[in-house]
């Protein structure tokens, strides 16, 4: 590992928890802090925990719609594995390690890889924007213009990526030949070969629900994580709140662009409390506890 890095990443962390107390006083902050009950931190720990073997079962799920067979051991150390490496690197970069794990150990091939990793980023996406809006409409009093942009460019990307997969494969052999180049020709391959796998993928109808089921398991995991931490916390809220909150954090960082989210996750995570009137010491103390677990 990096030492380097994970220092700058860990100076990194106490700057944003000395810029997040700013938005409290000290004494509000220690009083909450005061009042937690470890024994729900403990169940939301085992809730994290529990979302890999979740993630293991989809992954195993949608390799057998490509008729692969490894075992669940391997797959969730697979996706710890890419969890990990994904909280020192940004964009995901775990991923692109458990693509090298997949080919390195089980000789799963990176096309396959690579059409594993696009179809549970879509799950993903898909099912947190939809409860996103869908708990927006019972939580929100009126119209927010960031939240409303960021919910139609969520809908257009998605909309934009089935519509290229539509087209692409149609007008196949027309996109390769569109230009002569070799390295054009070779990515231009290899990407109709990923897409290709998707299309097997997605037509495995029981697999591709049985995925569906599991991916909005996973992020129902993280609404009772934050549950179960605001419950340590001896603070109360409704629970079509919680899935607003959660959603919503989860939409905004559904695309890391830094290490493990840092940053990113603490300022989505203060708007969206701050947009329910949710006390500041509440919200800071819940941040902070989700991101140690």
């Amino acid at each position: 590992m990096n030492y380097k890095r994970l220092i700058f990443l860990i100076a990194l962390e106490i700057i944003i928890i000395i810029i997040l107390l700013k938005f409290t006083s000290i004494d509000k902050f220690s009083n909450v802090i005061s009042r937690i009950k470890p024994i729900f931190l403990i169940i939301a720990l085992a809730i994290f925990y529990f979302s890999f073997v979740l993630r293991a079962l989809r992954l195993k799920f949608i390799l057998k719609s490509l008729k692969i067979k490894i075992n669940l051991k391997y797959l969730f150390l697979n996706t710890i594995a890419g969890k990990f490496i994904s909280l020192i690197v940004p964009a995901r970069g775990g991923d692109l390690l458990r693509i090298y794990l997949l080919k390195k150990d089980k000789k799963v091939e990176i096309k396959n890889g690579l059409s594993i990793i696009i179809v549970e980023r879509f799950l993903d996406i898909s099912i947190i924007l939809f409860f996103s809006i869908l708990s927006s409409f019972f939580v929100l009093t009126k119209t927010i213009d960031w939240i409303n942009s960021l919910f139609f460019f969520s809908i257009l990307i998605l909309a934009l990526f089935l519509l290229f997969l539509f087209f692409s494969l149609i007008f196949q052999e027309k996109i390769i030949n569109l230009f002569k180049w070799k390295l054009y020709r070779k990515i231009m391959k290899i990407n109709f070969q990923v897409m290709s796998q998707i299309i097997v993928i997605s037509k495995n109808k029981y697999n591709l629900i049985v995925a569906m089921f599991l991916s909005i398991l996973i992020w129902f995991g993280d609404v009772f994580l934050f549950f179960f931490v605001i419950l340590s916390l001896n603070y109360s809220l409704q629970f079509i709140y919680l899935v607003f909150i959660v959603f919503m954090i989860d939409l905004v960082t559904s695309v890391p662009i830094t290490p493990g989210s840092l940053g990113q996750t603490e300022l989505a995570a203060i708007i969206v409390f701050s947009l329910l009137n949710i006390p500041n010491e509440i919200s800071i103390a819940t941040i902070l506890l989700v991101q140690l677990i």
